[in-house]
């Protein structure tokens, strides 16, 4: 996958803003009238940049993050959607770029860091990967790290009932309810002034605490929504 992810450049292309809006409206009305998706708001989002880390149980958690922000955003995609050029076309026109889940990409983390210096708004799934059941835990670290070196606030989602919309080995998505709970930024600045932190670097200690505290707030939120009626 390292030879699809080094074709990209070092920012994705801007996607035709005509183009995503027509999809987002689109993929809204599913998401409402398909999926009975409700979003809800613990808070007004922070202006960007920011990064948004939604919890990840489906394929359809990609275009539910949708119904959550209105305005075009970046995210992170598995390179092996490039595998077809037609796709990976449209993933990009949708304001998506490869990322090698087999090793550190260090193309796509810069490409990463460049997207929210830019001050756009970044999405990426800190699971990492499709995940079954009600635990959230083991989340990658990559999200503390993009936050912690951009200097940009967390902005943890739990998606409920989007694994029952399209569960492991459906072809199709089913009808279901899904909710949505958008949870109050975090803060990661305030990880680098007490964990001996530089403004060149980044300490482990401050990775670590940063997704201690997004894996606490993405299993609150969870069963949040899990409680819903």
């Amino acid at each position: 996958m390292t030879s699809v992810v080094n074709r990209m450049k070092s920012t994705p292309r801007v996607q035709n803003s005509t183009f995503y809006g027509f999809a987002r409206t689109l993929v809204h009305l599913v998401n409402r009238y398909y999926f009975h998706a409700k979003v809800f708001y613990e808070a007004p989002l922070p202006s960007k940049p920011f990064i948004l880390a939604p919890t990840h149980r489906s394929y359809v958690d990609t275009p539910l993050v949708g119904s959550v922000l209105k305005e075009p955003v970046r995210y992170m995609a598995k390179a092996e959607l490039w595998e077809n050029p037609w796709l990976g076309r449209l993933v990009e026109l949708l304001g998506g770029f490869p990322v090698d889940r087999n090793s550190t990409d260090r193309t796509s983390l810069n490409t990463a860091l460049a997207i929210l210096k830019s001050g756009d708004a970044l999405v990426v799934f800190p699971e990492g990967e499709r995940r079954v059941g009600d635990r959230v835990e083991h989340l990658h670290e990559g999200v503390a790290y993009l936050a912690l070196k951009s200097k940009v606030p967390v902005v943890p989602v739990a998606f409920y009932g989007s694994g029952k919309v399209m569960p492991p080995g459906a072809k199709l998505p089913r009808p279901a309810v899904v909710r949505a709970i958008v949870g109050r930024q975090i803060d990661s600045v305030k990880y680098l002034s007490r964990t001996g932190s530089t403004s060149k670097t980044v300490s482990r200690g401050a990775i670590v605490e940063l997704t201690a505290e997004l894996e606490r707030e993405l299993q609150r939120l969870y069963d949040q929504a899990k409680a819903m009626k």
